[in-house]
């Protein structure tokens, strides 16, 4: 079959719309790096770009029109399914923070709640337990000379509740702070600053922690049934969950197969001395 000029200049606009969606699709479907904080700039940046193809494709052909108008009325729905997690994502990667959220020139109120819904969250589930308030000094002037001299000096100088300076929290330390080059590793650098914002780096693990799809799990899950077939049908538990592992530990490369050899002759030659020595109990 023959392709003539005006079919493959078709083909190489369908090529351009795919390519939009390449990059996008391969990054959110990682597992060894936070994809969630990504999910909202991918959408803004998709849906802008479709908008930009859309306008001379309505007069120039419809069909890719009628394609880039549906495409982007289904990342709209999908944009309207997402809830306060990925904003907070997004705000907790060092990247990004609220300088993504302007640069995508998003709506002031939309901002506003994004920060504030981390600052609730944060407030409500990783601030640390304030400290509890010391006894009120008794009122009575016969219990010491101290309280007196207290009292003499409010009266002197005035009290001095409430012109302490705040304490800023975690969040509003992390945020007035510069955001970090792309080549940061968020992860990296939570554990980093770890002892800086011991609170708020838990509450960066637990988001940026979940996946933006279900791309991993389902991989996941195409990996255990590969493992277990109908041949390996009374292989434990235990045995399959260690086959996973050793297949992560060695794509990811935090273990070669050398190091795995070597750490299972260590494990049998600890379990050899502990049946020994239990033998040597049993004689006895």
């Amino acid at each position: 079959m023959q392709i003539h000029a005006d079919e493959w200049a078709l083909l190489q606009k369908l090529k351009h719309i795919l390519d939009i969606f390449i990059k996008a699709t391969e990054h959110l479907s990682g597992s060894s790096y936070p994809t969630l904080s990504a999910q909202l700039p991918y959408f803004a940046v998709l849906a802008s770009r479709l908008e930009a193809i859309v306008d001379p494709e309505r007069i120039q052909n419809s069909i890719f029109f009628d394609a880039c108008t549906t495409s982007w009325q289904k990342l709209d729905e999908y944009h309207s399914k997402t809830g306060s997690a990925q904003a907070i994502a997004t705000i907790l990667d060092p990247r990004c923070k609220v300088q993504t959220f302007r640069n995508l020139s998003w709506r002031t109120e939309w901002i506003l709640e994004a920060e504030a819904a981390i600052r609730r969250i944060y407030h409500d589930q990783y601030a640390p337990t304030p400290l509890s308030r010391p006894a009120t000094p008794p009122s009575d002037p016969s219990v010491g000379s101290d309280y007196l001299e207290d009292d003499f000096m409010t009266a002197v100088f005035g009290s001095s509740q409430g012109s302490a300076i705040p304490v800023m929290s975690e969040v509003d330390i992390y945020l007035e702070e510069k955001v970090e080059l792309l080549q940061v590793d968020p992860i990296e650098w939570w554990r980093t600053y770890e002892t800086r914002f011991p609170n708020l780096s838990r509450m960066a693990w637990d988001y940026l922690a979940i996946p933006a799809t279900s791309v991993p799990s389902e991989r996941c899950f195409s990996i255990a049934g590969n493992v277990l077939t109908k041949r390996r049908s009374a292989m434990t538990e235990g045995m399959a969950n260690s086959i996973m592992c050793c297949k992560y530990w060695l794509g990811f490369g935090e273990f070669t197969a050398q190091d795995m050899i070597q750490e299972q002759g260590i494990a049998e030659e600890g379990l050899e001395a502990d049946v020994d020595l239990e033998a040597g109990d049993d004689d006895e």
